[in-house]
């Protein structure tokens, strides 16, 4: 609620979110019971209102995954846990300057590409970055969707005042545009792809319906501290069904 982004401006806060917790492998009970720890790390304040679990059964061959994400600003998604299948292989990743990338992002394995970082004063931004993905040529499938795993630097009001006074510096979100013929972008409005709002997370970004006819490959530009693990592209998004479970007072501890 109190991010800066330039004199006298800061970021709109949304203020709800689903937080990946992991598979049953991941997230398992303690003692009979599920726990779960909210803690503040930084210099932030938790303003918590409300809490709540919720858990969805994945099929076979697909993912779930929150349509949660850091936007530039409203409308905000609409937060809800979606279903994706169907994915399209990645067939090759390119950095801008040439450079592979696609055994770097076609598994979330931990292999992260980075961008070239700007000065100390300014970390949470980078230097220009683009990567090019090729998935084949591409229709408007209504459901067809980009799964981006990664994780954001936060760099801080000091890093957003400071960019804000040098008119060279680009809008650090990042942007997608559709190749439609040889070296030809055209970029796809109004598609947000917004950022993981801190550690390593995945964002959704649907296509349907927004890409123009013959779109050849994809491009994503950003001027963030983003660092990507895996860009995948699926055919279905499909709504999940979601059970959730609500604390009560007694299952509620506070630690000062």
């Amino acid at each position: 609620v109190g991010l800066p982004s330039r004199p006298g401006h800061n970021i709109v806060a949304d203020p709800r979110e689903w937080v990946s917790l992991g598979g049953s492998a991941d997230f398992v009970p303690k003692e009979g019971r599920y726990t779960v720890q909210l803690t503040e790390e930084l210099r932030e304040i938790l303003y918590l209102d409300e809490a709540k679990l919720g858990w969805v059964d994945i099929p076979a061959n697909t993912e779930a995954h929150s349509t949660s994400k850091l936007v530039p600003g409203p409308p905000f998604p609409r937060h809800e846990l979606r279903i994706l299948s169907g994915r399209v292989p990645l067939r090759e990743a390119q950095a801008g300057d040439g450079s592979s990338l696609t055994a770097t992002l076609d598994q979330e394995d931990g292999q992260r590409f980075s961008p070239r970082l700007r000065a100390p004063q300014l970390r949470g931004l980078s230097e220009p970055t683009s990567i090019v993905l090729d998935f084949g040529p591409l229709t408007n499938h209504p459901g067809l969707t980009l799964a981006i795993s990664g994780w954001l630097r936060f760099g801080g009001g000091m890093a957003n005042i400071a960019g804000s006074h040098d008119p060279e510096l680009p809008f650090p979100f990042p942007q997608l545009e559709a190749e439609t013929a040889p070296d030809q972008w055209k970029p796809l409005r109004p598609v947000t792809v917004g950022v993981p709002a801190g550690r390593t997370k995945t964002i959704l970004v649907p296509l349907g319906g927004h890409l123009p006819e013959g779109t050849r490959r994809l491009r994503l530009t950003y001027a963030f501290e983003l660092h990507w693990d895996r860009i995948a592209l699926f055919q279905n998004n499909q709504p999940a069904e979601v059970g959730t479970l609500r604390p009560t007072s007694s299952d509620l501890h506070w630690h000062g």
